[in-house]
C-alpha cells in the first residue's frame, strides 16, 4: 500500500488541497475556509505519522540491506552474519561475504532502485530484491593501489524468519559501467 511506504503521496494530495482552499479563501474571503486549510493540515501530519509510525516488510527489507550494507562499510563479518539466515540456506551467503571482506576494505554503500517481489507460496514469505549498489573501497592486495568505486546489480533474495527477514542463497551480482 502506497500510502504506508512513502509519506509523498499524502503531502502532494495535501498541499494540491491546501492550495485550492487557498485559491477559495482568497477569491470567496470566507473565514470558515480556514477551519477547513486547519481540518486538512491535521489530516496530513495523522496521516504522515501513521505512515512514519508503521513498520511494512518492505520498510523492513530495507532496514535488512542498509544493516548489511553498514556491516560490510564496517568491515564487520559478525554484524554481516546477523542479516543472513543461520539455516544451511544463508551458509552460501555467508561464504561470498567473508570472501568479499578478505579481498576488499570496504569503505561505503550505496544502494539505489530497489525493486521487491513477494511471494506468500510456501511455508514462509519470502522475497527477491534487484538493486544497483555503489561500492567504494580499496583491495587489500596492492594487486589494485588507491580507492575503487563500482556499481553493481544485485538480485538478493529474502526469507522472514522469526519476523526479521533474512538472505538466503548467495546474492547474485554483475559489475555495471
Amino acid at each position: 500500500m502506497l500510502f504506508l511506504e512513502s509519506p509523498w503521496p499524502v503531502l502532494v494530495l495535501g498541499l494540491v488541497a491546501e492550495a485550492v482552499l487557498a485559491i477559495l479563501l482568497i477569491r470567496t474571503g470566507r473565514a470558515v475556509l480556514l477551519w477547513s486549510m486547519g481540518g486538512v493540515a491535521i489530516f496530513v501530519l495523522a496521516a504522515v505519522f501513521i505512515e512514519r509510525s508503521t513498520v511494512t516488510d518492505r520498510k523492513l527489507i530495507v532496514q535488512t540491506l542498509e544493516g548489511v550494507a553498514s556491516a560490510l562499510a564496517s568491515n564487520d563479518i559478525k554484524r554481516v552474519d546477523t542479516f543472513i539466515s543461520p539455516s544451511s540456506d544463508g551458509e552460501a551467503a555467508r561464504k561470498k561475504a567473508r570472501w568479499a571482506l578478505s579481498v576488499v576494505e570496504f569503505i561505503d554503500f550505496t544502494i539505489r532502485n530497489l525493486d521487491l517481489t513477494f511471494n506468500d507460496l510456501g511455508k514462509q514469505r519470502t522475497a527477491k530484491t534487484t538493486f544497483t549498489v555503489i561500492v567504494h573501497g580499496k583491495a587489500r592486495s596492492n594487486d589494485f593501489p588507491g580507492e575503487i568505486t563500482r556499481f553493481v546489480a544485485m538480485e538478493v533474495e529474502l526469507r522472514k524468519e522469526n519476523n526479521r527477514w533474512l538472505i538466503v542463497h548467495e546474492p547474485k551480482h554483475s559489475e555495471r559501467e
